[in-house]
């Protein structure tokens, strides 16, 4: 063990004896902030606070996304829209396309680049799964010093809540009642525990809840782009991307299996022929 934990360590028990000491033989309300200050700087040893740990938590994301409504519905009219135009003007063609303009999410936008610049198939592929391993590992990461973060609390709030109630049972027992310190002693020791339920059930599941939604998204743009880089036609494209839609957004597709913005692609005349052959042949596959 490293010797600043083990002086932390010292110091740490130092103070929350010195503190209960205080609250058994003083009258003060500040006495039970040293119970809490010594139990805080057990804590230190763990590593939890280091600067390197609070610097990757509120880091910002390496790969950006800015998510829109009804992205996935966005998603699957994109693709079969890419497929469209890879098919009629060749997959160069979709380096002229705007459709994709205003979309802010980086693994789409280079996993694309890669397809159009002919990148090997299993390259992209294993691209596109490291994207996706690299960002479900910092998901982890965060739900994990949340965790950490929340047990911390709960040991400051519980060891120095115990202690002090002891310290002024002891008082009492003596027949020396306790006056303001107490209640701030319960203040301060109810305080960490609702921050260690915070930090250990409420943040790491709105986080997990958050990852899983942003991951969905990743891997309909992986499964997207490798159907692209394969060729396939647009009802191969558009069927794998069922599984991601739910009955609202699939509604939707049935309606307009295409983006709109399509129809202002330069070279593209016929896109309401377009659209009323993809009907056709959606309906065929009965999936209208």
């Amino acid at each position: 063990m490293k010797k600043a934990n083990l002086l932390f360590i010292a110091i740490g028990i130092s103070i929350f004896f010195l503190g209960a000491w205080g609250i058994y033989n003083f009258e003060s309300p500040f006495l039970p902030l040293l119970l809490f200050l010594g139990s805080f700087l057990l804590t230190l040893p763990t590593g939890i606070w280091q600067k390197t740990r609070l610097e990757e938590f509120f880091a910002t994301k390496s790969q950006p996304h800015t998510t829109i409504p009804h992205e996935p519905l966005f998603l699957a009219r994109l693709f079969v829209a890419l497929s469209y135009i890879a098919r009629h003007r060749g997959i160069l063609g979709l380096c002229e396309s705007k459709i994709d303009k205003n979309y802010n999410n980086v693994i789409y936008h280079l996993g694309k680049n890669l397809v159009i610049d002919g990148y090997d198939h299993d390259y992209v592929k294993e691209f596109l799964e490291n994207a996706l391993r690299l960002m479900h590992e910092r998901i982890n990461a965060k739900i994990h010093f949340l965790k950490q973060s929340g047990l911390c609390l709960t040991f400051v709030g519980l060891s120095g809540g115990l202690a002090g109630a002891a310290a002024y049972a002891l008082r009492c027992l003596n027949g020396s009642a306790p006056t303001g310190g107490l209640a701030c002693l319960i203040l301060i020791a109810t305080m960490f525990l609702m921050l260690g339920v915070l930090f250990f059930l409420l943040l790491p599941g709105r986080i997990r809840s958050n990852g899983r939604k942003e991951l969905c998204i990743q891997r309909q743009v992986a499964r997207g782009l490798q159907s692209l880089q394969s060729g396939d036609s647009y009802v191969a494209v558009l069927l794998p991307q069922y599984a991601f839609l739910n009955m609202e957004e699939i509604a939707m597709i049935a309606e307009d299996p295409l983006p709109a913005e399509l129809r202002d692609e330069k070279h593209i005349d016929d896109y309401e022929n377009a659209l009323r052959n993809l009907r056709v042949e959606l309906h065929d596959y009965k999936l209208l």
